[in-house]
């Protein structure tokens, strides 16, 4: 699960971004999968926004 995805990334010591870069060549969606039912808030909202919000390609993983 996404918990334990968590807990071993940060346990092999990989930095997790705590916000969307500035700038990007390419953008590998990999947010939310495709079982997502419901809007999503906060955080998600914001790295989703941001997303949109640039020209660059995007890769959906899901």
């Amino acid at each position: 699960d996404a918990a334990a995805a968590h807990d071993r990334v940060r346990a092999a010591g990989i930095p997790l971004a705590q916000a969307p870069p500035e700038h990007w060549d390419l953008c590998i969606d990999a947010l939310l999968g495709i079982g997502g039912s419901r809007e999503p808030h906060g955080t998600m909202a914001q790295w989703i926004a941001r997303i949109g919000q640039r020209d660059a390609p995007v890769l959906s993983v899901d």
